[in-house]
């Protein structure tokens, strides 16, 4: 069971990222919003529809504290998004890692890490 969820959570990052970028594509594009601003609101978006894929595809969650457990994924994805550009830092200003190489390494961490916390914080799985 554990290592199935930990399927359909990775594909559901996979297609986080896809939904990311192609929000990052449209906003700049198409609405023309500034950059940074697509970035904001494609997390948010990436985010929002990760955490309704998870809660009903992967966890199979039917707990009525939606809005709690939205939060809680909202942070720890907030978290690793943070952990990520400090640890991309530290790779690549300290050690002279690429910085691609620093991100292949960092994302599977990250998300098994997220995954965890996910699993046993946001939807109460033990």
């Amino acid at each position: 069971m554990l290592f199935k969820q930990f399927l359909k959570y990775s594909l559901v990052g996979c297609l986080g990222v896809l939904l990311e970028l192609g929000t990052v594509w449209f906003s700049v594009e198409f609405l023309y919003f500034h950059y940074r601003t697509a970035v904001v609101l494609a997390f948010i978006v990436s985010v929002s529809i990760a955490f309704l894929i998870n809660r009903t595809w992967t966890f199979s969650s039917d707990s009525e504290e939606k809005i709690k457990q939205y939060l809680k994924y909202f942070f720890v994805a907030l978290g690793v998004v943070t952990a990520n550009v400090f640890l991309i830092s530290i790779s690549v200003e300290v050690f002279g890692l690429w910085y691609l190489l620093s991100q292949a390494i960092s994302s599977p961490c990250l998300g098994i890490f997220a995954f965890l916390v996910n699993r046993r914080w946001t939807f109460g799985i033990k």
